[in-house]
């Protein structure tokens, strides 16, 4: 599926700090940060498939640490890693 078009480098500035704050905190492990503002056109595709990445992600590590706590025979240092994540 072709996102990006020739008009969409002056759209992209318009929503660069937004973007920017979820992908930086996204690289800091934070999976809270979803981007809020509403994209125009094609653009608000990509914004509800970075969120729902996020939320995704976010549901799948909060299952791996219930997982850890539910069998205390799992290596506790891999389930403190995880619970730092």
């Amino acid at each position: 599926m072709k996102i990006l078009s020739a008009s969409m480098p002056c759209a992209l500035k318009a929503y660069k700090p937004d973007a920017r704050t979820g992908l930086g905190r996204l690289a800091q492990g934070d999976l809270s940060q979803q981007i809020e503002t509403p994209f125009t056109g094609r653009l608000e595709q990509l914004r509800m498939d970075f969120n729902g990445s996020l939320s995704t992600l976010a549901a799948k590590s909060g299952k791996v640490i219930i997982h850890c706590k539910r069998f205390p025979g799992q290596p506790r240092t891999d389930c403190s890693r995880i619970e730092h994540l």
